[in-house]
């Protein structure tokens, strides 16, 4: 990445001046038109606006000194809008002089050059719009992925391209021939692009269906970040100004063609068509009464809106039915980027719409479901629930219903696993070597990578692994009150249900969300106004307190979760303070990539404090208390060192270092069964609550009972890993993995359990 403003502010000249200059051009033309008393075409001016934008976006980017580019690359890029504009301006006159020169064939009595005549435009306007869909694909793809033309396979550029000509041309026909329409189209692929310009550069990822559900929780931290912009954006900007100006010159022209008159001299090729229509005439038989049945000529405008309205019900087919799985098309959920840089983003966006809804498992029937979930349940009940240490631990909390607090840290993860960061870190102190009295501990499984917090939140309230659920934000896609949520099954036990997130209640839906997943409250942002922060955001400290609080009104038993975001991603600000950063050097990285290392090293610092501190606060209750502590998901920037010093390997062993954080399990009072000496266990996000509810004698869900069995021999299934019998990774979709039989069974378990609720 090069150094940001490479280029002076006083560059910001340049596009201001060619904005006016395809101004004063435009209002030239029409003086001089005025004079001769020709007719003035405003729409000009209204072409020139995305174009003048287009100048003043990044004369602002300039001043602002958001820009990264060098002095050619502006040049170059001004010069190219310049030239659209111009093709806009002098739009009329070229226009004019066209429709002149092909008149003088369509005044022709020769039918052959009317017809010549009649194709020429056809294929005028066939081409124009392929131009612009080629146009309008590269300010979609450009800015994300400069090396597209290498990258991109050559069957998915035709198709992108012809799939676009076809919305392009609805639009065309909507809009009664004219382009009027296109730009919207262009203006859609180029913000597209952008997004996934600037997420990858945030959070390693792009744009995917699911964002769209969540708009007011990416608006409301996206203030978090450091925008600046490349020469890449740049270039798509110039591809979309260009499909902008041939946009303009998609209009009818109204051309009038001869015909054959009683005067018109007769020639080789209309002899015969003028005689027999002069002896047609000649012989007309009288009218009669009877009326004979004519199809009703339709307008031009009717011919238009017929033809758009039968483009769009095809674009809807084609985008609708479930048939680019059959073409190629694949999507690795693990890492959509790469997705969209073989396949193109247009694709590979569609098929992943079309996977959001929850997939039926083949073979699957609700009642072989349902054995398979009473078969499960009943070998827990004759093994780990017969056993001594789960009955008195039943025993126990029947008697003491202790408060369940599970607290999902954002970004929380040991980076420790990176070979130490090649500096010799060992983690956090308090979370890895200071809970010796835990239940349980071990690394985590999660389905979502620097970014989407909600979907290990999901996984851990209802027990669902996102990859059988499917693609999307379950919270914006989903009625949970049927579902076995852990708020629902606390309630039943007459517990009260509180969530807690110190921020935007909107974000990710979980207002909503919430309230069907079973919480009798939500404690959100309002009522942190006045908390302690850190890094800008509300503290893990001030989430504790609240909770705290909670205890200390109500003595009896609840469940609470809290939802932290402390360390929410943005570690470029430099918002730790130096006493708090370790100041570790690794041997591969920039600048740029060590800071946020440090950064983020040192708000985890922060974290593990805040925990130490409130850990210590409930060992003082006198009422026991149950924490589930665990992360959501690794920050963004882990991608670049699991790259570097990881090579040569598996590729699912690869990808799954990126999909842990950690969780641990720990009570403020002796736990009957439980040796408490911080036993490690592998597991799930989806499974997790499942094990902390067995741990502490909690009643189990046949469901929960059945993934505690099956977790004996398949740990964790993930939206882009699964962990083996074997102890090796694969991906889920690998049928010759060990335990893949194994998970088709608990897929058709969580369908009934799920699927089927919502």
């Amino acid at each position: 990445m090069t150094d940001l403003t490479m280029l002076h502010a006083h560059w910001s000249i340049l596009p201001f001046v060619l904005s006016l200059t395809l101004l004063a051009l435009s209002l030239l033309i029409c003086w001089q038109r005025k004079k001769s008393h020709k007719h003035i075409y405003l729409g000009t001016f209204a072409w020139l606006i995305p174009i003048i934008g287009t100048f003043s976006a990044m004369a602002v980017m300039l001043v602002l000194e958001l820009t990264s580019l060098t002095e050619s690359v502006f040049k170059l890029s001004n010069l190219a809008i310049f030239s659209a504009g111009l093709l806009i301006v002098f739009r009329t006159s070229i226009r004019e002089a066209a429709q002149n020169l092909i008149q003088k064939f369509a005044q022709s009595n020769s039918h052959p050059k009317q017809i010549l005549v009649r194709m020429l435009l056809g294929l005028r306007t066939t081409l124009l719009i392929i131009c612009i869909a080629s146009l309008s694909c590269l300010s979609l793809e450009y800015a994300q992925n400069p090396q597209i033309f290498e990258t991109v396979q050559l069957p998915f550029v035709f198709a992108g391209i012809a799939l676009t000509s076809l919305f392009l041309a609805t639009l065309y026909f909507v809009a009664q021939r004219h382009g009027t329409l296109m730009p919207l189209l262009s203006f859609t692929f180029f913000g597209f692009g952008l997004g996934c310009y600037f997420l990858l550069r945030f959070k390693s990822t792009v744009v995917i269906p699911s964002d769209f559900l969540a708009l007011e929780t990416a608006a409301s931290v996206a203030n978090g970040f450091v925008y600046y912009i490349t020469e890449e954006v740049y270039w798509s900007a110039v591809y979309m100004s260009c499909a902008f100006a041939l946009s303009s010159w998609l209009y009818p022209l109204p051309l009038t063609f001869a015909t054959p008159t009683a005067n018109t001299p007769i020639n080789k090729d209309n002899a015969y068509n003028f005689a027999e229509a002069h002896s047609s005439a000649s012989t007309t038989e009288p009218p009669t009464n009877h009326t004979r049945f004519r199809l009703p000529q339709l307008t031009t405008f009717w011919k238009n809106t017929i033809t758009g309205i039968a483009l769009l019900i095809l674009c809807i087919a084609i985008t609708t039915i479930p048939v680019y799985r059959d073409l190629g098309v694949q999507t690795f959920y693990w890492s959509t980027w790469i997705s969209y840089q073989s396949q193109g983003s247009l694709l590979t966006f569609i098929s992943e719409c079309q996977d959001l809804k929850i997939k039926k498992p083949a073979g699957y029937t609700k009642k072989d479901a349902k054995k398979l979930i009473d078969s499960y349940a009943s070998a827990y009940n004759k093994s780990i629930g017969a056993s001594k240490e789960r009955k008195s631990a039943q025993a126990q909390f029947d008697k003491n219903n202790p408060t369940v607090i599970a607290i999902m840290n954002e970004a929380y993860t040991n980076l420790a696993h990176f070979d130490g960061l090649h500096s010799g870190y060992t983690g956090e102190e308090f979370i890895t070597n200071g809970m010796t009295d835990a239940l349980q501990s071990g690394d985590l499984l999660v389905s979502t990578y620097g970014g989407g917090t909600s979907n290990t939140e999901f996984e851990f309230l209802t027990g669902e692994s996102c990859y059988f659920v499917g693609e999307g934000n379950a919270y914006s896609l989903y009625d949970f009150t049927d579902v076995d949520s852990l708020p629902h099954i606390f309630n039943k036990l007459g517990y009260t249900s509180t969530a807690i997130h110190a921020y935007n209640p909107n974000n990710w839906n979980r207002k909503n969300a919430y309230e069907t997943l079973g919480f009798n409250s939500f404690i959100s942002g309002d009522s942190f106004s006045d908390a302690e922060t850190w890094r800008e955001w509300p503290s893990d400290k001030a989430t504790y307190q609240k909770i705290l609080e909670l205890l200390y009104d109500n003595q009896d038993p609840q469940f609470i979760l809290d939802v932290t975001l402390a360390n929410h991603s943005g570690y470029s600000q430099h918002l730790v303070d130096d006493s708090y950063r370790p100041g570790y050097t690794p041997d591969f990285g920039n600048e740029a990539l060590t800071d946020e290392l440090n950064e983020y090293l040192g708000s985890m610092k922060r974290t593990d404090e805040d925990l130490q501190w409130f850990v210590e606060q409930l060992k003082q209750l006198d009422r026991p208390v149950v924490l589930v502590f665990f992360g959501d998901h690794q920050p963004s920037f882990t991608t670049a060192y699991n790259d570097a010093w990881f090579k040569n390997e598996p590729q699912a062993a690869h990808v799954a270092r990126l999909y842990q954080t950690q969780y641990v399990m720990w009570a403020n009072y002796d736990v009957a069964g439980n040796t408490q000496e911080n036993d490690q266990k592998f597991t799930a996000a989806s499974s997790l609550a499942s094990h902390m509810l067995n741990a502490i004698g909690a009643p189990l869900t046949d469901f929960q009972k059945a993934q505690i069995v099956i977790g004996e021999k398949l740990p964790g299934v993930g939206h882009y890993t699964t962990l083996g019998s074997d102890g090796n990774w694969y991906f889920p979709d690998d049928k010759s993995a060990p335990s893949y039989s194994l998970q088709t069974t608990l897929q058709k378990m969580s369908y009934y359990n799920f699927a089927e609720r919502v």
